[in-house]
């Protein structure tokens, strides 16, 4: 909750994000793995253990490939992020959600952050973002923790 935002506003406000959420998972399209988005996760995947290697980070790859699903994403450091990182003003970048149905699911999008929400009772933690992708600037999305590849 804004600190010059009354309560009556707050909870308006949370009740409007909670009936879109509701709306989404009632009528949104449902999330399912196309053939470009394990392509996609593959190749990202790959990316960070070449990146890895080449700063010869090998205790760091040898520990992802020891995992039982070693092909984890980028985005999935998100949750190992620290949510105090994600203050108003801090840019991120960030991939879109399946179900946006991304053109290219693996496109890097920045964002400055305008709101952040965390540890608030029946919401899921995310924060509001304003676009700096050229074409798109002044636009706004909301942007969860998981789809996080990297704080400026």
């Amino acid at each position: 909750m804004q600190k010059n935002q009354s309560s009556i506003a707050a909870f308006r406000q949370r009740q409007l994000l909670e009936e879109e959420a509701t709306r989404r998972a009632l009528y949104g399209f449902a999330i399912v793995a196309n053939h470009e988005s394990i392509t996609a996760r593959m190749e990202t995947s790959a990316e960070r253990l070449l990146r890895l290697i080449k700063e010869g980070k090998h205790e760091e790859v040898e520990a992802i490939m020891n995992q039982p699903m070693w092909e984890t994403e980028q985005s999935e450091v998100a949750v190992m992020l620290d949510k105090a990182l994600l203050q108003v003003g801090t840019i991120i970048q960030y991939r879109l959600r399946p179900e946006q149905n991304p053109v290219n699911p693996a496109r890097i999008w920045r964002g400055k952050i305008l709101r952040a929400t965390s540890n608030e009772p029946r919401m899921l933690d995310h924060v509001q973002v304003e676009l700096l992708d050229a074409g798109y600037e002044g636009e706004r999305e909301i942007v969860y923790p998981q789809q996080i590849v990297a704080i400026e």
